[in-house]
């Protein structure tokens, strides 16, 4: 899968819509601008350097410790408002 091709399937699951079921005509809300955003943000080469990195460093993708644990940790204490001690 090539790089525009990543960025095309992570808008579509942002925006929780498959190509089949997608309505051009629905306006989107606040939730999926943001999805959008974010995956536009966040390209496709620097999420496979997040796996790569993880994969090199024995991480696993998911569980304790894991590749998706780190990087929620890190957005819920970015998050204003958060608590800064999250048990993961």
């Amino acid at each position: 899968m090539n790089a525009s091709q990543k960025t095309a399937m992570m808008k579509i699951v942002a925006q929780g819509l498959s190509d089949e079921g997608a309505d051009e005509s629905v306006v989107p809300g606040p939730e999926e601008i943001a999805a959008e955003r974010l995956a536009d943000l966040v390209s496709p080469e620097a999420v496979d350097r997040m796996l790569a990195d993880a994969e090199q460093a024995g991480m696993a993708l998911d569980g304790p410790g894991g590749l998706l644990n780190q990087l929620t940790r890190t957005v819920l204490e970015r998050a204003p408002g958060s608590m800064t001690t999250w048990v993961m």
